[in-house]
């Protein structure tokens, strides 16, 4: 297990499988200000927060992870900074992006939910964090 890597997330069905997650009650826009305030702390992305090509309302579900410095303080990666910028800026058009608000039906966030996690899982094995 690997405790320089952190998962931040929406998707409370993720958090059971991961030896490190942050859960956050909230909508995409708050898992990357969650996320960018970790890079602004010397965090680096180590996957996209855009990845599977949805829409803000396609996909309430989001998961980014993250690698911890290994000293501090430490620079900022300008890398992760700007992926974040854009996600924030692209899930800032439509305002209605929380779970709640999106409208779906609790078996369509059930497959959504899933969908985010198996999503995420090949990067949570290869840094040792799935708990099957």
């Amino acid at each position: 297990m690997s405790v320089n890597v952190l998962l931040v997330t929406n998707n409370a069905r993720i958090v059971g499988h991961v030896s490190t997650s942050r859960f956050i009650e909230g909508t995409a826009q708050d898992v990357f200000v969650a996320a960018r305030d970790l890079v602004h702390q010397g965090w680096r992305l180590l996957t996209h927060p855009l990845y599977g090509n949805f829409r803000p309302l396609q996909q309430p579900f989001r998961s980014v992870l993250l690698q911890k410095p290994s000293l501090f303080p430490a620079p900022v990666d300008m890398d992760s900074l700007k992926l974040l910028e854009e996600a924030l800026a692209f899930h800032a058009l439509p305002k209605k992006t929380s779970v709640a608000d999106a409208g779906f039906a609790s078996n369509t966030l059930e497959d959504l939910a899933f969908l985010d996690m198996e999503l995420m899982k090949e990067s949570l094995l290869r840094d040792r964090l799935w708990i099957p």
